[in-house]
């Protein structure tokens, strides 16, 4: 549908007036922030797999001449992420855009790209605000959990949130620290440290 003169005829109707546009004269747009915490990759397929691999358990002690005990690399959990694809554009008639006395709808494109950025906002935020619920990770569970199931047989279990909820507190943020240092799971369950961006 085409932007005409009465869908805004406040524009047009030779009253001298002050424009107000929120955004562009008085506010400022927020900048993104969804790309400090995602890895953003690209991708011309219709979906991408996660796949995690198990690694080997601890070595065993091998007493003089024994043969090596030996293991495998197995695979564990696997997720498939399927992109989805956003669009939206805007038509305007040329009578409406001649008509335009305060350049309003030449601005549409600055409208349009705001929306696309509040949109990845938006759906980057939905991981975060449904991670204790809804947002699963590969191994089934949400991705906010106290009983993250590792892919190694025995290999137990992993957490990424306190035992015990608790506001956030420097005795919390002490826990929370200490938890990541050993709750932080290969699927094989050796402890790693978690990498530094």
């Amino acid at each position: 549908m085409a932007q005409v003169r009465s869908l805004t005829p406040g524009l047009y109707d030779n009253v001298d007036k002050l424009v107000y546009s929120v955004l562009n004269a008085q506010l400022k747009e927020l900048k993104p922030i969804w790309r400090d915490y995602f890895n953003v990759k690209s991708s011309d397929k219709k979906f991408e797999r996660v796949l995690t691999m198990v690694g080997m358990g601890d070595i065993p002690e091998k007493p003089e001449g024994a043969p090596y005990t030996t293991d495998f690399i197995r695979q564990g959990y696997t997720k498939d992420f399927t992109h989805t694809e956003f669009g939206m554009g805007f038509e305007v008639t040329p009578t409406a855009l001649e008509d335009d006395q305060f350049d309003q709808l030449e601005k549409s494109s600055m409208w349009l790209a705001f929306s696309a950025r509040v949109v990845q906002e938006k759906r980057a935020a939905n991981v975060l605000n449904n991670g204790f619920s809804t947002e699963l990770t590969p191994d089934g569970v949400s991705l906010f959990n106290s009983a993250h199931v590792l892919g190694g047989s025995a290999a137990g279990t992993a957490r990424n949130i306190l035992a015990s909820a608790a506001d956030l507190s420097e005795t919390s943020l002490v826990q929370a620290l200490v938890d990541l240092q050993n709750q932080t799971k290969l699927e094989s369950g050796q402890l790693v440290a978690r990498s530094r961006r």
